[in-house]
């Protein structure tokens, strides 16, 4: 009884410290994972540029696999992976995929927040990728969507 009161006591006193560690912890990982994706990202677009494109949408899903599990501003990171899917897709002839990406591109355009947005340089990035497109139809949704951001920064 009296061992079981000492353990009781002593996990009251010591909750506090571990609650800090694992907080700490807890930033650490989605600091990481949000890094983690970001890079998956970047790999994407090497991988857009040399043509491989299989090797494209596998690292925009496990991107997008990360930035499902992030609860803060994950803006960016959704519209990067969407953005490169739809480019990825469209090269591979996959249509309903690429059309399923656009869609989902164009929802985290819609439900963005103010305090979510990019640097101004990555759309000129971005509308160098679109030019990556073979459809001519996705290359014209792309670039309006970059532009479409590119004036949401100016304003």
């Amino acid at each position: 009884m009296l061992k079981s009161a000492f353990i009781t006591l002593l996990l009251i006193v010591a909750s506090p410290c571990f609650s800090g560690q694992v907080s700490e912890f807890d930033h650490e990982i989605k600091s990481q994972s949000k890094s983690l994706a970001l890079s998956y990202i970047n790999r994407g677009n090497e991988n857009l540029l040399s043509g491989k494109y299989f090797s494209a949408v596998n690292d925009f899903q496990n991107a997008s696999s990360l930035i499902s599990k992030l609860e803060d501003c994950k803006f960016d990171l959704d519209f990067l992976s969407h953005f490169g899917k739809v480019i990825a897709y469209d090269n591979l002839g996959l249509h309903e995929h690429c059309q399923s990406a656009m869609i989902s591109l164009l929802l985290t355009v819609e439900n963005r927040s103010e305090s979510c947005a990019f640097e101004s340089n990555e759309t000129d990035t971005y509308r160098a990728l679109a030019t990556l497109a073979p459809s001519l139809s996705i290359q014209t949704i792309l670039f309006y969507l970059c532009d479409t951001i590119q004036s949401s920064l100016e304003n």
